[in-house]
């Protein structure tokens, strides 16, 4: 005798319950509570999708980097992350009564913002976006990075930056942000500036103007450095481990590219307040450090 309709309907109902739970228990797996512990946790990206082009916000750009800091070594995929509304807002300084709001306004930019890979010398790039999934429910914000991304944040062995994400989340300057992280990506665990060491990287104009998303801004030199690489800088100098120098180098007669030195605030610290001449107390510490290596002190040099 077959089995009755409110049997078959019975059937069926605990099907779908064990094919949701399922679903649930697959859905965990792929998901993580975010950390906020800026301290412990690196921000690690392939410099090519770290220096691409961009013009997302000051926390829009924080909030990327906090989504890009949770993958961990070993990491073989990318999870969605769920993340307090109210957590977050507090980290990047958003009012309370304004969070629903600027969180649905970032998270949208951030779904649009492109990424941009490529070689335009050999007229080759490839272009994705950031996130593929950003949700918001019950005062709880998922979001997914692109898949596509799997190959620039996991298993890196060369060509990426590392930094902690408490070393740019103080600062208020995107231009400061990105100058921050195209130097931490020239730089790697051997020519990290100490106290008696210092660090020289030079970086082309198109390198900054691109990160900067300053192709279309401020195109005379002066204005460029005026407006973007000396605010940037002088924020850095102000609120992070680092004290950086900077002068311009030529090629012809227009500004190819900058020369940074980059020296530990304690390195710096020594130099400006250690055993120096008149003249030398008078320096402002702009790339004064050359001046300042003589076979008297113990200061170097290192090529970036």
């Amino acid at each position: 005798m077959g089995e009755s309709l409110d049997e078959l309907q019975e059937r069926e109902r605990q099907r779908l319950e064990r094919y949701n739970a399922m679903l649930e228990v697959e859905k965990n797996m792929n998901r993580r509570e975010i950390t906020f512990n800026t301290d412990n946790y690196v921000v690690m990206a392939n410099n090519m999708v770290l220096h691409s082009a961009s013009n997302l916000s000051l926390n829009e750009l924080k909030l990327l980097r906090l989504i890009i800091m949770q993958s961990r070594k070993g990491d073989k995929e990318l999870f969605e992350f769920d993340l307090a509304a109210k957590d977050l807002c507090k980290l990047l300084d958003i009012k309370n009564k304004d969070m629903y709001k600027r969180l649905d306004t970032m998270t949208t930019h951030i779904m649009q913002e492109v990424v941009r890979i490529g070689d335009d010398s050999k007229q080759e790039w490839k272009k994705f976006h950031w996130v593929d999934v950003c949700e918001y429910r019950k005062g709880v914000i998922t979001i997914k990075l692109s898949e596509q991304l799997k190959p620039y944040l996991l298993g890196l062995q060369n060509c990426f930056t590392r930094y902690q994400l408490s070393e740019i989340i103080s600062l208020k300057s995107i231009y400061a942000i990105r100058i921050y992280e195209i130097l931490n990506g020239y730089m790697n665990e051997n020519n990290l500036p100490y106290a008696d060491n210092a660090v020289e990287i030079s970086v082309s104009m198109e390198t900054l103007r691109k990160a900067t998303d300053t192709e279309k801004k401020f195109e005379r030199p002066y204005d460029f450095k005026k407006k973007v690489l000396d605010i940037a800088l002088k924020e850095i100098n102000e609120k992070s481990k680092y004290h950086i120098s900077v002068k311009e180098y030529r090629r012809g007669h227009s500004v190819a590219g900058y020369e940074f030195l980059i020296e530990s605030q304690a390195g710096y610290w020594h130099r400006m307040n250690g055993q120096q001449d008149e003249k030398e107390k008078q320096l402002d510490g702009q790339m004064n450090l050359m001046d300042y290596q003589t076979s008297d002190n113990k200061f170097a040099i290192t090529k970036g």
